[in-house]
């Protein structure tokens, strides 16, 4: 575990494993952290050479003040990545990190090899605003907050505070701009997630080389639900490349 300077930012980051290089990105509210007991970093870095690393004051690093913008997120990311010289690099994004990959793919494709977002919404209406309450959520990680964090207690209510306007007005993708996202894509949700399935059946027919996975019985924290399934499928995807079917339609020519 280490820190880098990103952007002007103490940003905290680990690494694990050997391989091609993967960047894992967690959701809104929380930082590395949140991977916890899912064994997801663990089960990846037996494949690649794993980076974690926590966003503009999440986690353990520094809060550099004023708004959190997807925007600022997403260059962040960037420099991250040009900072520990890892590009191009396999991303995995939970929520938000996964709406940052979108736009990451777009902007800066040359840093891309595969993509995985799970219950990401490319656009803000696909989140549904009135089943996402921050403050509950802020409530919820208010501990590891107030023992952890480099600001100081009370932390977490001020990054719901300041994160939560922007994921109600961004991101602003369409379909049309997803149709550019030419890396290979996994598309992991819910079947009762925050987002609605139609949304991420929409991602899917929109980004060409995609595939699509619904995890059943889970809500928008699936990740956690059934991690085992989660990294199966995640592994499967990361490792092998397209498996031939029998009977494809859209991927007929594989």
């Amino acid at each position: 575990m280490s820190y880098i300077e990103v952007n002007g930012i103490t940003t905290w980051y680990s690494e694990q494993g050997a391989g091609e290089p993967l960047i894992l990105l967690h959701g809104g509210m929380v930082g590395s952290f949140s991977w916890g007991s899912s064994g997801i970093v663990e089960s990846l870095a037996e494949h690649f050479r794993v980076f974690s690393f926590d966003r503009r004051a999440r986690g353990l690093t520094h809060d550099p003040g004023g708004p959190i913008t997807y925007d600022a997120m997403t260059d962040d990311t960037i420099r991250f990545v040009e900072a520990i010289g890892c590009g191009p690099a396999h991303f995995v994004g939970y929520s938000d990190g996964a709406n940052i990959i979108m736009l990451l793919a777009l902007r800066r494709p040359d840093l891309v090899r595969q993509i995985a977002l799970l219950s990401g919404n490319f656009h803000y209406s696909g989140l549904m605003a009135d089943a996402f309450d921050s403050a509950a959520l802020a409530a919820f990680v208010a501990g590891w907050y107030d023992a952890n964090s480099p600001s100081g207690a009370g932390h977490a209510q001020d990054l719901a505070a300041r994160l939560g306007p922007e994921l109600v007005r961004a991101p602003t993708l369409s379909e049309a701009d997803l149709a550019k996202i030419t890396a290979r894509t996994l598309i992991m949700a819910a079947d009762d997630d925050l987002i609605p399935i139609e949304h991420f059946v929409a991602q899917y027919r929109a980004i060409e080389h995609s595939e699509l996975a619904v995890v059943p019985g889970t809500s928008h924290g699936f990740v956690a639900e059934k991690s085992a399934i989660t990294r199966s499928l995640l592994i499967e995807f990361l490792t092998k490349g397209p498996q031939p079917t029998f009977f494809g339609v859209r991927r007929a020519a594989h």
